[in-house]
């Protein structure tokens, strides 16, 4: 006996699809890559999530931050239309990744259709379609989760710097100095800071930014000085400035500065670095050991030979100067020794 075609809705992608009529059970799937797809998404619910895993949401909420940061700054720089709203459209784009990897984390600890569904306020079938794994994979697939931020580059910005004109992923960069100079592996680093090794390696290459915390503890680890970071972590995270900081704690912040850009630059030889400046070697030595604090033309041209732009590290230089002057008529010629800071 023949009949007429039936039709359906995909239990996995939505679509209509026709299905030949007929004794045997009615299709659920409008093919049979839908339907693998739907085994595969049932055994990965029934699975427990790995340990390890590091979460998408934690990390896109943190481009989310550094992105308004960055449109606060603008705000205060009174900049134009054109550049608010198109942070504010970056930031809009970043809050829809961030949405879907929450909801690929939820999915991911065992959390049900229904339960995103109430969560979103979407039915339940609306929720499957809308975050279904081809589209979850679509929004996030080539996600770096920060770095120096989502997409906060400049234009007139060269390749290898960060619109704060220090140098691209120079926090990483510092970090894989110390980590390479250390002799750990990245399994015992992992394992001694309690984080997967994954987790570390992408903090290595650049690809996460993680809390302060964090990178005081592999600072440790690694055998180094957890404030030669701070400044480039801060300007990681578009953390600014405070003001009027007394003599000694402005100094010291300088100073780590410049130790941090000597780190990320890998810790080249001072002789090389004094055949290039008007300073000497055994002055290179002693900035970087924190025994002296050359004049601004000489600061930036050391800035300039670490890979950084000398305006990334001028507020701190200024912000030490403005409070020599507090208590001094006349920035020294040549420089500042460390013993005048001490106040």
């Amino acid at each position: 006996m023949s009949g007429t075609q039936g039709s359906g809705c995909c239990g996995f992608c939505g679509e209509s699809f026709t299905h030949r009529p007929g004794p045997g059970r009615r299709k659920q799937y409008c093919d049979k890559r839908c339907r693998r797809r739907a085994q595969r998404e049932r055994d990965g619910r029934k699975a427990p999530p790995p340990a390890a895993a590091l979460p998408w949401g934690a990390g896109l909420a943190e481009n989310v931050q550094v992105l308004a940061v960055q449109l606060v700054e603008l705000e205060h720089r009174q900049s134009s239309l054109a550049d608010l709203l198109d942070c504010a459209r970056r930031i809009e784009r970043e809050i829809g990744r961030y949405v879907t990897a929450a909801v690929k984390d939820a999915r991911g600890g065992g959390i049900s259709w229904e339960e995103v569904a109430q969560a979103a306020g979407v039915q339940a079938e609306t929720a499957r379609l809308r975050w279904s794994a081809a589209r979850v994979q679509r929004l996030l697939h080539g996600r770096t989760r920060a770095s120096w931020g989502p997409g906060l580059d400049h234009e007139g910005v060269g390749p290898s710097e960060t619109h704060s004109g220090l140098p691209r992923h120079g926090l990483s960069a510092a970090l894989c100095s110390l980590h390479r100079r250390s002799g750990m592996t990245i399994g015992e680093a992992a394992r001694e800071a309690d984080m997967s090794s994954p987790y570390l390696s992408r903090i290595l290459a650049g690809e996460r930014v993680p809390s302060w915390p964090v990178v005081h503890m592999l600072a440790t680890i690694f055998m180094g000085d957890p404030q030669e970071l701070r400044f480039l972590w801060e300007a990681a995270r578009g953390v600014t400035l405070p003001t009027r900081r007394p003599v000694a704690e402005a100094a010291a912040r300088l100073h780590a500065a410049l130790r941090g850009l000597y780190l990320a630059a890998d810790c080249p030889d001072p002789v090389l670095l004094a055949q290039k400046t008007p300073l000497s070697a055994s002055v290179v030595r002693d900035v970087l050991a924190g025994h002296h604090i050359p004049d601004w033309h000489l600061t930036s041209q050391l800035v300039r030979q670490l890979g950084a732009r000398p305006a990334a590290v001028r507020p701190l230089w200024e912000e030490l100067h403005y409070a020599f002057l507090a208590s001094h008529d006349i920035f020294p010629h040549g420089g500042l020794p460390a013993v005048a800071t001490d106040l």
